[in-house]
């Protein structure tokens, strides 16, 4: 079968499955949903029990943070799965607004995206993320896309990793951790991870897919290939891109879960001002 993008991955098409493309790299995407529907799930709890620190309008942004992760898993799995240009698009077009979407979640927790600072914040990166979608659909250049890409990420991940703290007494840190484990019914690793500790363990996750994705890339131009395209999961490097997926995925539920917290944080220690105070 012939493909209708130029876009290649270590993992060699139509070997596995005659009718899907990269088998490996579609089903990994679908991790992409696992975190919409995670999001979606632990929000909720986050809603109910801490009513006061999300307003109509929080719920309504963190629904669709969710919604958009659902968009971009079904894309980058159709993407991989198909290989035609209208799911390359819906793929990449989804990764924009994934990472948009992750900034409009912060509104409010950082000086950048509080007050006046959000109108111009936003404002701008709306700008950039249309206009570097249209330039891209328009010359169709791969590596245009990486750059732009990467620096839609960066801006939510400095902006996350930057998260101002409160002072807290070992009393307070405990008695809230205690309230977010108890009201949320997460006895679990995220449950007990502080939002400091789960923004860094976020971030690093991020930066490991990072990596994993570069290394699929450098060995598709290097030119690797197969010994046995029929026995190629062999290769330690055809697993790059499902790695990249199952990473960025992790980091994304984690980093998730910390906006959710620093956003309890923020309400109950008045760090920040509530910007969407009904």
């Amino acid at each position: 079968m012939t493909l209708d993008t130029w876009i290649r991955f270590c993992e060699p098409p139509y070997v596995r499955s005659e009718s899907i493309a990269e088998w490996w790299n579609a089903i990994s995407s679908l991790t992409y949903c696992l975190v919409g529907l995670c999001f979606i799930h632990r929000s909720e709890k986050f809603h109910v029990n801490f009513p006061e620190a999300f307003c109509p309008r929080l719920v309504w942004i963190n629904r669709m943070f969710g919604i958009t992760w659902l968009i971009l898993g079904l894309g980058s799995a159709s993407f991989h799965a198909f290989q035609t240009i209208p799911s390359e698009l819906w793929d990449e077009i989804g990764m924009f607004i994934v990472s948009f979407w992750t900034s409009l979640c912060m509104y409010g927790l950082h000086p950048v995206t509080s007050g006046q600072s959000a109108l111009w914040f936003y404002g701008a990166y709306i700008i950039f993320v249309l206009s570097s979608i249209f330039v891209y659909i328009e010359i169709m250049n791969h590596q245009f896309f990486v750059l732009m890409f990467l620096i839609s990420v960066l801006i939510p991940l400095v902006i996350g990793a930057t998260l101002p703290t409160t002072e807290q007494s070992d009393s307070q840190r405990s008695k809230l951790q205690s309230l977010v484990i108890d009201l949320t019914e997460q006895h679990s690793f995220l449950g007990r991870l502080t939002s400091a500790q789960t923004v860094r363990c976020s971030v690093t996750l991020a930066l490991g897919g990072y990596i994993a994705w570069q290394t699929d890339q450098h060995c598709v131009k290097s030119g690797w290939a197969p010994s046995n395209p029929q026995l190629y999961e062999l290769d330690w490097y055809y697993w790059c891109h499902p790695i990249w997926h199952t990473l960025t995925a992790i980091a994304s539920v984690i980093g998730c879960d910390a906006l959710l917290k620093v956003r309890v944080e923020s309400h109950y220690y008045n760090r920040e001002p509530y910007f969407f105070a009904e």
